[in-house]
């Protein structure tokens, strides 16, 4: 599985991207997130498209890995689609099968959702692949230490806690995928 899902694996390198400030980075990707959401026509998808592709390319990460390690989240990206499919009632009907209806503003904001969660997925994976665990944990304390500690929230704490799952979601991918196999070996 480790091959199959690299959200929270780090990959070593010396790009651009690996080389930035963890703090810029994630400022970067949070602006991303929130750019994203206001997206809503196609020339905003297509700006965000051309700068997730930029940093695909800046990372220097083999592009088949990275496509590879999002499969997993292919299912999602796909059930938000279809269900967009369903519920969205609005515009012309395309599609009608019995009960089944099919409008031309599910199709649309079916594919808008997918594809929001889709750059998404990719933007935020790239954080993990180019910056070490211990990396992301030190810019989440210095960013968020100053606001929160006014509140007396434990900036260290949580920064540590956030650390310690990102390490261990390649482990409990790799347990995952043992049982798997030795379930499969017994015919489970």
């Amino acid at each position: 599985m480790k091959s199959l899902m690299i959200i929270g694996q780090f990959v070593p390198g010396t790009s651009l991207l690996h080389r930035l400030d963890p703090r810029t980075k994630m400022i970067a990707i949070f602006s991303f997130v929130i750019i994203v959401f206001f997206a809503n026509n196609v020339q905003s998808y297509g700006w965000l498209t051309l700068f997730a592709v930029m940093l695909v390319l800046l990372s220097r990460i083999s592009i088949p890995y990275i496509i590879r390690g999002i499969t997993p989240v292919w299912f999602l990206i796909v059930f938000t689609f279809i269900l967009h499919l369903f519920i969205t009632r609005d515009g012309p009907v395309l599609w009608e099968i019995g009960s089944f209806v099919i409008y031309q503003g599910g199709v649309i904001q079916g594919l808008s959702i997918a594809f929001r969660f889709f750059l998404l997925v990719l933007v935020t994976s790239l954080l993990t692949l180019t910056t070490s665990p211990m990396e992301i944990t030190d810019a989440i304390e210095e960013l968020f230490a100053p606001p929160l500690k006014k509140i007396k929230v434990p900036v260290h704490e949580l920064a540590l806690m956030m650390s310690i799952s990102l390490r261990f979601i390649p482990t409990l991918l790799e347990e995952t995928e043992k049982i798997s196999k030795a379930q499969a070996s017994r015919g489970c």
